[in-house]
């Protein structure tokens, strides 16, 4: 699949946003806590990642499509086996960051959890750019709807791991709590408006020219192609040299 040198740069610059903010986060949750990570700057940071990942797993899922509209077989197959890859990952920190940080904070339904899912949840409509309006709207009407607290206190007391992975929290005891959460009902419309915008900009295909060499997007651009990988080294650098300074994991139960 020909790549798209604008994707890589902006995945770029969120990875490396990502990074700095995780080293702030992880270095509060490991005993350092001279800097706030939910400071208003950090936070954007991390916010400005985060929909940046997944607002272009949106955009690449409809070019993924969209370059294979003649070989159906083999998108559904490409995109079930990545989707079912990110899972793993995401269940390998799931089980890593219960062990380091204990019951109340371990990442249960983090990034790579909800782009798994919501790959598998839009491959028939990747290519539909109405029905997934329709959807887009759909769901902003639902974070209207779930608003009220109170609407669900008696299904989420009977249902908190679902009510907690769709986004509705209701008031009722035993809140399940998160270092990196990443609600269905919150997250999702993102991710469609990356279809949508992809649906949009990315229809007809182009022809890649080559450009002048410039190393500022050069590295950005490589950044972005190895965002997975990255992804997943950094948080054990991060660890890693934390340790080494006199970090140690703070346990929350």
């Amino acid at each position: 699949m020909a790549r798209y040198e604008e994707i890589d740069i902006l995945k770029g610059i969120a990875v490396i946003l990502m990074v700095i903010f995780h080293i702030f986060y992880l270095g509060n949750h490991m005993g350092f806590k001279k800097i706030d990570a939910s400071g208003n700057f950090l936070y954007m940071m991390a916010k400005i990642a985060h929909l940046t990942f997944i607002f272009m797993a949106g955009i690449n899922l409809f070019i993924s499509k969209n370059k294979n509209k003649d070989n159906k077989n083999k998108f559904y197959k490409n995109n079930i086996l990545r989707s079912t890859k990110l899972l793993i990952y995401g269940l390998i920190i799931t089980i890593i960051t219960y062990y380091l940080f204990g019951e109340a904070k371990y990442v249960k339904f983090g990034i790579l959890h909800f782009i798994s899912i919501a790959i598998i949840l839009s491959l028939f409509i990747a290519d539909k750019l109405y029905i997934a309006i329709v959807i887009l709207i759909i769901f902003v009407f639902l974070q209207m709807y779930t608003k009220n607290r109170n609407k669900f206190s008696s299904i989420c007391s009977k249902n908190p791991v679902i009510c907690f992975i769709m986004g509705i929290y209701g008031n009722y005891n035993g809140h399940i709590g998160s270092m990196d959460h990443f609600a269905l009902i919150k997250v999702y419309p993102i991710f469609f408006s990356g279809i949508i915008i992809g649906n949009l900009l990315y229809k007809k295909s182009r022809e890649i020219k080559k450009k002048k060499p410039n190393k500022l997007l050069d590295i950005l651009a490589w950044t972005g192609k190895k965002s997975l990988q990255i992804y997943l080294i950094h948080w054990i650098v991060i660890f890693i040299v934390l340790y080494c300074l006199g970090g140690r994991p703070t346990k929350y139960y």
